[in-house]
């Protein structure tokens, strides 16, 4: 880690890390959003957008 970057990122929410889950081959990380609840990683429906239900989520696929 250092070589990439001096500190890892924190939730901007809570300031707790934040969290990951394995996603088949790849992974997502994810913060827990304005709700302020863990959503197990779980994006805003169309109806609730992600900035108002929902955690906010970062795909990262397999290479």
């Amino acid at each position: 880690m250092p070589r990439f970057i001096a500190k890892l990122p924190h939730d901007v929410i809570t300031g707790a890390p934040l969290k990951y889950r394995r996603d088949g081959d790849g992974y997502n990380l994810y913060s827990v959003g304005w709700n302020e609840k863990d959503d197990s990683g779980k994006s805003g429906t169309k109806s609730a957008p992600a900035s108002e239900d929902g955690d906010w989520v970062w795909q990262m696929p397999a290479r």
